[in-house]
């Protein structure tokens, strides 16, 4: 059973904003931001679609797909924008602080933001 229950948001609404800090160095992106958004002569166009994942270094399915998250990257990361969200907190699962999310992107090549 899980510690905290989901809550969804109804389907097709747009994405709420938020900001997140991006490892190794902790530094916030935006929503419109991670959006790819770009204003052209005074009209705002985005670039790709969006896949965010949910994921953490510890956890043992995550481990057993890293080979699978590196292959999607190269496959789709240019055509997809892709954002991996850790998504335990570091007060609870220490072994998923920022440098533990580094090292594991950086061992396996991602591309994507975490």
């Amino acid at each position: 059973m899980v510690r905290t229950n989901s809550t969804m948001l109804q389907l097709g609404i747009s994405l709420p904003s938020f900001d997140l800090p991006v490892v190794p160095d902790s530094n916030l992106h935006s929503l419109p931001e991670l959006r790819g958004l770009k204003r052209i002569n005074h009209l705002i166009v985005q670039k790709k679609p969006l896949l965010f994942m949910f994921l953490c270094a510890h956890c043992p399915f995550v481990k057993h797909l890293e080979l699978g998250l590196t292959a999607l990257d190269k496959d789709y990361g240019d055509k997809v924008q892709i954002y991996a969200i850790a998504s335990n907190s570091i007060r609870t699962h220490p072994q998923d602080g920022p440098e533990n999310l580094a090292f594991q992107s950086r061992q396996n090549g991602w591309r994507f933001l975490y």
